[in-house]
């Protein structure tokens, strides 16, 4: 019934339209203030920039079925992944690297439901909108359980549904709700294979209270990394390391970043080069989020120098067809467990098609090396060694994989060390590639801007 009542709502709305397209908000500000004035979710769209796409794909958000129903039941707002201004509001979301990205936020600014990738079908899109008008008439919602936490509701069930419901919405920096969790367990529930599971699922902090009380039956710790899906076993090791990372760098703990960075290590025992990578990698992030420049340089320039910098062209492609390879991999035993003909089943689908539409993936290690180089510059150094090291990270990135972006990295490493001429070669070769791939108009813009600045001489 509940079901008819919406389609028939939306028969008079697709009639009496007027537009086929979303009416997108501005700014995430006035969405929130039209979303505070009318009462209604705020629904959001987050987009990767555009780019040429290995198969044709349509949306059903630009049916008028749908475009009608959202325009007249939510206050929609959209923005491109890489627009820093746009998602700067949106970074408590836990947008992820998967995209589309659909949200639906309360006028409390908390995350109702979500969801990702594009769909062809309508019912798709109506059945993303039902779900979270369910949520928010079920009263199960984040902001609801907000309230009641601060107003001292901390109980074991509570406390329980609370974390899960977190999780199903993407949200995992639950270390100390799990801490507060664990206070009301007895000894005799830590023999509890699913106890154990879920604590560790939380995301404890490493050698924090949760994660102490979760390892100390060693059985069940062995049974969760032996039998639980690989994909399960790293999003408890991420998640545990993301959050004690997290919380030492809010509270500049050395030792707490430490403990994340060695955690992270011990997973690679087999290799223990890419443990001491994976430790310093960690490490490097800890001391950029307490803007210790001083340490980052440091370190920096021996961590790019000792693991991506003697990297052949050849490696390169291999380490990245292997990544590739894994992520299909991954994807494949998940596909197994899911039923056909689902929108779990036809995301994965999507997924194991884009990886197999790959045949020269570009190198990770030359975007790496780029990333490092474009992060010395940002950072301000005025350094002739360390914007030298820069330019010669830059320098092997284009050799491993030609790429707009970098040129115009180097450009600017080139412009800063006072190579004025040069520079502006260099930025008009990003201009170039950028039209010819048909780089998405934000990034062409931004790239000619910075070269009529180097032109004159006003970057």
């Amino acid at each position: 019934m509940k079901r008819l009542s919406i389609l028939i709502v939306l028969l008079f709305i697709s009639i009496a339209a007027f537009s086929q397209n979303l009416n997108f908000q501005k700014s995430f500000k006035d969405a929130v203030e039209k979303a505070n004035k009318s009462g209604k979710l705020i629904f959001i769209e987050i987009d990767a920039p555009p780019h040429p796409h290995p198969f044709p794909f349509t949306t059903a958000l630009d049916k008028p079925e749908v475009t009608s129903y959202y325009n007249n039941t939510f206050i929609n707002y959209k923005a491109i992944v890489t627009d820093t201004a746009a998602i700067a509001p949106l970074k408590d979301y836990n947008i992820g690297t998967t995209f589309p990205c659909y949200l639906f936020v309360d006028n409390k600014l908390s995350l109702v439901y979500r969801e990702t990738w594009n769909s062809s079908k309508t019912e798709r899109y109506l059945n993303m909108a039902e779900k979270a008008l369910a949520a928010v008439k079920s009263g199960r919602t984040i902001s609801n359980y907000q309230e009641k936490y601060k107003a001292g509701n901390t109980g074991k069930e509570f406390l329980k549904d609370y974390i899960t419901l977190r999780e199903e919405l993407g949200l995992y920096d639950n270390a100390k709700l799990i801490d507060q969790y664990v206070d009301q367990l007895t000894v005799k529930s830590f023999d509890d294979y699913q106890e154990v599971l879920f604590i560790l699922k939380a995301g404890p902090y490493v050698y924090g209270k949760a994660y102490t009380f979760g390892h100390t039956n060693k059985k069940i710790t062995d049974s969760i990394y032996k039998y639980e899906p690989l994909d399960v076993r790293v999003a408890i090791n991420d998640r545990m390391a993301d959050n004690t990372q997290k919380e030492a760098i809010k509270t500049h703990n050395l030792n707490m970043a430490m403990q994340a960075a060695n955690m992270v290590r011990a997973t690679w025992s087999r290799d223990y080069r890419k443990g001491s990578r994976a430790y310093t990698s960690r490490m490097l992030s800890y001391y950029l989020g307490i803007k210790d420049t001083t340490t980052y340089y440091q370190q920096a320039t021996f961590f790019y120098d000792a693991y991506y910098m003697n990297i052949s062209a050849d490696s390169a492609k291999k380490r990245q067809q292997e990544m590739l390879d894994q992520m299909k991999k991954k994807a494949e035993a998940r596909l197994v467990a899911k039923p056909l003909n689902t929108p779990a089943a036809d995301t994965l689908h999507k997924r194991i098609r884009v990886y197999q539409s790959i045949s020269e993936p570009s190198s990770v290690v030359a975007s790496t090396l780029n990333n490092a180089a474009y992060q010395f510059y940002t950072l301000g150094t005025r350094n002739p060694n360390y914007l030298a090291k820069a330019m010669l990270w830059s320098r092997r990135s284009l050799e491993l994989s030609e790429n707009e972006a970098y040129y115009d990295t180097l450009a600017h490493i080139l412009y800063r060390l006072g190579f004025y001429d040069e520079a502006q070669v260099t930025q008009n070769k990003a201009v170039e590639m950028a039209k010819k791939n048909n780089t998405d108009p934000v990034s062409l813009g931004r790239y000619k801007e910075e070269l009529t600045k180097m032109k004159q001489r006003k970057l």
